[in-house]
């Protein structure tokens, strides 16, 4: 049996972008994330048969926090391949920026970014 653990809306304020006032002033950043994992057939209800959201909140917050990068992609990119060490089948990250120079143009800015295992 499959199983979907799903977080929304995690935020960060980061200096990521292409831009030189992106790298000079932290904006908003918000995470979703979702990992398609296999339940164990000797499931219980104890936590160490589930992964822990708090653990992957700790992980994306590892990736945002660590070294700027140009691209929200490559920040996606990144948290995915985080991700791998829970063995997940399928992970898929959007990256939403909603304070960018289009703001006022726009409401957010997103990438979707997945990938299945094995």
């Amino acid at each position: 049996m499959d199983y979907e653990i799903v977080v929304s809306g995690l935020s960060f304020n980061a200096t990521h972008g292409v831009y030189k006032e992106e790298k000079e002033k932290e904006q908003l950043f918000k995470v979703d994330i979702s990992l398609l994992m296999s339940l164990d057939s000797s499931f219980s209800d104890d936590i160490s048969n589930v992964i822990n959201y708090e653990e992957i909140f700790t992980e994306v917050k590892k990736v945002i926090d660590s070294e700027p990068v140009n691209l929200i992609e490559t920040l996606a990119k990144q948290i995915i391949d985080t991700m791998e060490k829970f063995n997940p089948l399928k992970v898929t990250v959007t990256i939403h920026k909603p304070e960018t120079l289009l703001s006022k143009s726009s409401d957010n800015i997103s990438v979707s970014l997945s990938k299945s295992f094995g």
